[in-house]
């Protein structure tokens, strides 16, 4: 009942994201997110820096949902979060947005560098949003991660060789639509 309103009242229901239960904080934000109003950002960029990360991740997937670029930049700052699946979800929606100011926050978890869970899996959503986005600035970084060129540190990106080789190939093929 709340949410067919909501849209009429983001102010007022924005305001409830400071009580102090994670479940009803978690709720307010699924609703400023079904609105998908721009006045809703500002409300869920405080979120993204809730104790709870099932706040945040909640807040992740409202701010996916807005046609306010804000929201795209408060998604990068979500690749810092400490818990794999809000980083790993961050990572999915801004490739599927193609996002490119997303790019060099997306290298470094690519690489396993920078602040916020560094995973296996987050690493290779990161690999795969690059690929998704399509910038060529991403290639430096792509390339060392299958071994065709190394950073320092040697092997380490082995693992995901092949997936950043998937990577490269969609950026390739987007710059050659590009250029056509």
């Amino acid at each position: 009942m709340i949410s067919s309103v909501a849209d009429q009242h983001v102010e007022e229901v924005g305001r409830r994201v400071n009580d102090g239960r994670w479940y009803f904080v978690r709720n307010v934000v699924s609703i400023l997110g079904a609105t998908k109003r721009s006045e809703g950002v500002p409300f869920l960029g405080r979120t993204l820096r809730h104790t709870d990360a099932r706040v945040r991740r909640e807040s992740v997937r409202a701010l996916a949902g807005m046609p306010d670029p804000r929201g795209a930049d408060l998604l990068v700052t979500a690749l810092a979060d400490a818990d794999a699946g809000n980083v790993t979800l961050a990572a999915r929606y801004l490739g599927s947005i193609g996002y490119e100011g997303a790019v060099p926050a997306l290298v470094e978890v690519a690489q396993g560098e920078g602040s916020g869970n560094r995973e296996f899996g987050t690493r290779c959503e990161a690999i795969e949003a690059l690929g998704q986005i399509g910038s060529p600035d991403a290639l430096p970084a792509l390339e060392a991660l299958t071994g065709r060129r190394r950073l320092v540190g040697g092997g380490r990106g082995k693992d995901f060789a092949p997936i950043a080789a998937a990577a490269i190939d969609a950026i390739n093929a987007r710059t050659k639509e590009r250029g056509r």
